[in-house]
């Protein structure tokens, strides 16, 4: 991937499998809260920023403020992704 981050803005997503080709990549993730397994997914901080829907400023904010993020990429195996979907049942 040749991006300085992936913008995520969905009010409503499955798996977002763009997320984490993303943090595969290194690539920092910003996102709104469109799904609960992106807090599972993303170290809020570190690899990218989780915003509500509804709070543009706050977005815009992480936006411009990317570059303080470093994305350590933690890989994960599949049982990881299993337990996720797991507890949704």
């Amino acid at each position: 991937m040749n991006a300085d981050g992936l913008l995520l803005t969905s009010k409503f997503e499955g798996m977002p499998n763009v997320v984490k080709e993303a943090l595969y990549l290194k690539t920092v993730v910003i996102t709104t809260n469109s799904t609960p397994i992106l807090k599972d997914l993303i170290d809020e901080g570190v690899s990218g920023n989780i915003v509500d829907e509804l709070h543009i400023n706050q977005y815009v904010k992480c936006v411009l403020n990317y570059k303080k993020l470093e994305n350590k990429f933690k890989p994960f195996k599949e049982d990881d992704l299993n337990s996720l979907f797991l507890e949704w049942e």
